[in-house]
């Protein structure tokens, strides 16, 4: 039954931004921003796509191999080091 569903689905994939990472990971969408946010956890940093489809450079300087979104806004970082609380005025704080 399931099978059936996702073969009549109809799906398309579409290159949004052609990008040379060393580790691209931890993609996430926000739905509220309409953003969506991925890292290249290698050389530390942080990426995002704005609603009108440009993408910029989010942080940098910080290892994240996943991230989500925080309650009081920005991003909570997960790395190698510890957990993170990115801000949205881009300071950084050491969470455990």
């Amino acid at each position: 039954m399931l099978k059936d569903f996702l073969n009549a689905m109809s799906t398309s994939t579409e290159l949004m931004h052609d990008q040379n990472l060393l580790c691209g990971e931890g993609p996430m969408w926000d739905s509220h921003a309409q953003m969506l946010f991925w890292t290249d956890s290698a050389a530390t940093r942080i990426f995002c796509s704005t609603p009108g489809g440009s993408v910029e450079e989010y942080s940098n300087g910080i290892h994240a191999a996943s991230i989500a979104l925080h309650v009081n806004g920005g991003l909570m970082l997960c790395g190698k080091d510890g957990f993170y609380h990115l801000q949205d005025n881009g300071e950084i704080r050491f969470v455990c």
